[in-house]
């Protein structure tokens, strides 16, 4: 249904939903689960800004549907924000925090495309760019630089878990 109004709608539809959320997770503090996706072509990364919330460089995705899987969320927030035709889609771990009251449970993936074009959805994505790893933007989400070096430890060919020391 949102898809159909016009994009100058489709954002104000966004923000006002963004505050809406915002102000309901802070007096039922749900748990809620989505994704952020490492959208990645060789050694570049795609990263967003939305047109609500933080004015700052983040990861792509979004919340779960009732009784998606984790996999199937990541295929679809990336294909309905950037467009993109996804060739490889790796778990690289979860993250759990706490966000304006409510307690996400969050997957992040490793999402390997080939193609650079884009076909964003201007009501949700203001913008979108390719940036190299070592010259990623600021200001930027700090689930950008917690999936890097998670998706770092799971490629490190000794990347044995450790015991903890108490």
């Amino acid at each position: 249904m949102i898809a159909r109004l016009s994009v100058p709608m489709r954002r104000l539809v966004y923000r006002v939903g963004y505050v809406v959320l915002k102000v309901a997770s802070l007096l039922v503090r749900p748990h809620t689960r989505g994704v952020k996706c490492v959208v990645a072509r060789g050694d570049e990364l795609l990263l967003v800004r939305h047109t609500y919330g933080p004015k700052q460089w983040d990861l792509a995705g979004g919340f779960c549907r009732r009784g998606e899987e984790f996999a199937v969320c990541a295929r679809r927030e990336v294909a309905e924000e950037l467009g993109v035709h996804i060739v490889g889609l790796t778990d690289i771990g979860e993250e759990l925090r706490g966000f304006y009251g409510r307690h996400e449970t969050l997957r992040l993936f490793r999402v390997d495309v080939i193609d650079r074009e884009l076909a964003i959805d201007r009501g949700e994505i203001a913008e979108a760019r390719w940036w190299r790893r070592d010259e990623l933007p600021v200001p930027r989400s700090p689930l950008i630089d917690v999936a890097l070096a998670r998706e770092a430890l799971r490629e490190a060919p000794d990347a044995a878990p450790r015991a903890s020391a108490r």
